[in-house]
């Protein structure tokens, strides 16, 4: 979502689904895998519409306004991470969201 929100949308509030899935693929090194479960859950949410030709979508008046919150990681550049305690886990990721864009922000519970 935070990707999304970063690009300026054109004609109607497009946002073409190239440069979403450009970003997070190769500057978050996300997977096909993970950038699909997420696509389809902003969707399933009602935080963006998507266009049946699947070359843009649309932020809905919900999706405006999400924050997202991450409280673990369970793997990072292909390692199950979930052998390790809860507080190293941590340690990742908040090194990982060290670079993120703003909107996402690293919940301390544990």
């Amino acid at each position: 979502m935070e990707i999304a929100n970063s690009i300026e949308p054109v004609q109607d509030g497009r946002i073409h689904i190239e440069l979403i899935n450009g970003p997070f693929l190769y500057e978050l090194r996300g997977s096909p895998a993970e950038y699909k479960a997420a696509l389809d859950f902003a969707i399933e949410r009602g935080w963006l519409w998507k266009h049946e030709s699947g070359t843009y979508v649309k932020f809905t008046q919900a999706g405006d306004e999400v924050q997202l919150y991450a409280f673990d990681i369970l793997a990072l550049d292909g390692d199950d991470l979930q052998a390790l305690s809860l507080s190293v886990r941590k340690v990742h990721l908040s090194r990982l969201l060290a670079r993120r864009p703003d909107g996402i922000f690293l919940n301390d519970f544990e």
